[in-house]
């Protein structure tokens, strides 16, 4: 059963990120620079606008401590009293921004940037890591829309979503899991209807993969390429989802507007738990 959470709230909804610390969800109105904290237990929503372009958000170090790409750098955001920082400033090129992004099991923020047109023939973006630093490292380059993130931690394997090869990679990773190499189209979605956008990754080592244009995210297993289920949406754009409850056996799903519909956050029963986001621990100037 599909339930809808919040309603027509925002433009281009993604980026969905349960907060263990909170006992909520946040997610990101990336083209109205806007981050939204849901609470179940209130059924409460509040937002905040913090630049032009928020590609993503992931938690920090601590309860009232948030992490977002918002336009040229990275914030340190405080959902308490709405307080944002700069934490670090990234060189991003005219006419690109910030798409998805999560922080990885090494602890090292990954992110994806692309042109603000969304156009897939223009390979302007590419995949970053970013560290605790705020150093930056371009580990993909000529990327045209570098979108959903997901580790298997018992595998040693990275996937990343290239929605524009319709298509998700795996990575095999160094133990220290700041590094990939050997990418491997391992999914392959041009059968689907839609293309692949944000994605999570089960207990199982199953992959969710929201499809957009697609009305619907679909449950693969990446080692077989075999699709095992998929939950039905009755919008077009489903951009993300990410486990969320206090069991971690909620799916939660995001959608942009088109037209009148969409826009909207939908959480599902998925029948199995995910994993909690990894924080991004990153050092303040006198720890450098």
């Amino acid at each position: 059963m599909v339930r809808k959470c919040a309603g027509s709230i925002g433009e281009l909804v993604e980026g969905p990120m349960w907060c263990k610390k909170r006992n909520s969800l946040f997610f990101t109105d990336i083209l109205n620079g806007t981050v939204f904290e849901y609470i179940p237990k209130t059924e409460k929503i509040q937002h905040w606008k913090l630049g032009t372009y928020v590609g993503c958000i992931i938690p920090g170090r601590d309860r009232d401590e948030m992490i977002a790409a918002v336009d040229d750098c990275l914030n340190v955001f405080h959902p308490e009293d709405g307080r944002a920082e700069t934490l670090c400033r990234f060189p991003m090129a005219d006419g690109i921004r910030f798409n998805d992004g999560k922080c990885g099991p090494g602890g090292q923020l990954w992110i994806g940037t692309m042109a603000v047109s969304g156009q897939k023939d223009r390979p302007e973006g590419g995949l970053y890591r970013i560290g605790p630093d705020g150093r930056a490292c371009c580990v993909e380059p000529s990327l045209a829309i570098p979108n959903g993130m997901a580790w298997d931690l018992e595998k040693g394997i990275f996937y990343h979503v290239r929605t524009e090869e319709q298509a998700v990679y795996s990575y095999s990773c160094h133990q220290d899991w700041h590094t990939i190499r050997n990418p491997k189209k391992s999914v392959d979605l041009s059968g689907e209807k839609g293309v692949p956008d944000g994605m999570a990754i089960d207990r199982d080592g199953n992959l969710w993969i929201a499809m957009w244009g697609g009305y619907k995210v679909i449950c693969v297993n990446p080692a077989s390429g075999m699709k095992l289920m998929e939950v039905a949406l009755p919008d077009a754009d489903v951009s993300s989802c990410t486990f969320g409850g206090g069991h971690l056996d909620e799916l939660y799903i995001t959608t942009a507007r088109e037209g009148q519909a969409g826009g909207n956050v939908y959480v599902a029963d998925a029948g199995v738990a995910g994993t909690y986001p990894y924080e991004f621990c990153w050092k303040e100037e006198e720890e450098k």
